[in-house]
């Protein structure tokens, strides 16, 4: 199971330059990774590595590491976008801007000392104090740093870190009870029990027959919404009931899922 850690960074006024500055570096190459995408229509990492890391190498200062992170930054990009469903094969690839990107990091970018971290720099390494609470300690203790995302926010740097954990997501004890919800029926669960939903069903022929009526008579349309309004309160009401009864039959020992 993958969790996230987003770990505040107590950084210097130098060493938040230092972040600013490669963050604005690492933008500029994953735009100038945008053309190469829409002219080819590429968003495979390896491909486009292919294609145009050695222009990054020559156009930008990042070095070769970080120059593959914005490669794999912008294929991220691109594959979420196909994803959703905004990349026609009929259309051309739309123009994804990176101006406020955050900064990919993986294992050959950063580096644990204890309670700080290592953060690759166009400067070289700067070392920074990590200020985590209990939370961020348990999820880091809880399995293998894997990738990281260097992200400014409201004024302050995150270390946004993803950890490979073994823990399980825990499972529900004890007797279980199975409820389905139907139209027939208002419910009916594992053990047996049916709610029928005759009494609503009643009122609610009862209503749709006096709408008709007093549409048949002339009345407006806004004169007969009462009757609808009573009608979805009553079905309310019941439905509140039922749920109450299977509430009472859960706290008998069984636990209730929907």
């Amino acid at each position: 199971m993958m969790r996230t850690a987003a770990i505040r960074l107590d950084v210097t006024a130098g060493q938040a330059m230092a972040l600013a500055a490669l963050r604005t570096a690492y933008a500029d190459a994953c735009n100038r990774l945008v053309p190469a995408v829409r002219g080819h229509r590429v968003w495979n990492r390896v491909t486009l590595h292919k294609l145009a890391y050695n222009r990054l190498r020559a156009e930008t200062p990042l070095g070769s590491q970080m120059c593959c992170n914005a490669i794999f930054s912008v294929c991220k990009a691109y594959k979420a976008q196909k994803e959703l469903g905004r990349m026609r094969k009929d259309a051309p690839v739309p123009a994804i801007g990176f101006d406020r990107a955050s900064v990919h990091f993986d294992k050959r970018t950063y580096t644990f000392k204890g309670d700080t971290v290592s953060l690759y720099t166009l400067d070289g390494r700067v070392t920074v104090p990590m200020r985590h609470g209990g939370h961020q300690r348990r999820i880091l203790a809880s399995g293998q740093p894997k990738e990281a995302e260097l992200v400014f926010r409201s004024g302050n740097w995150y270390f946004n870190l993803v950890v490979a954990s073994s823990d399980q997501e825990p499972l529900a004890s004890g007797p279980v009870m199975g409820v389905d919800v139907g139209e027939n029926h208002l419910a009916a669960h594992s053990l047996g029990k049916v709610f029928g939903g005759e009494h609503l069903r009643d009122q609610r022929d009862r209503h749709l027959a006096l709408r008709r009526r007093l549409q048949s008579n002339g009345r407006k349309k806004r004169e007969t919404a009462a009757p609808a309004g009573l009608r979805q309160r009553t079905a309310a009401r019941g439905s509140h009931q039922s749920r109450n009864e299977q509430g009472h039959r859960s706290d008998c020992g069984c636990r209730g899922r929907a």
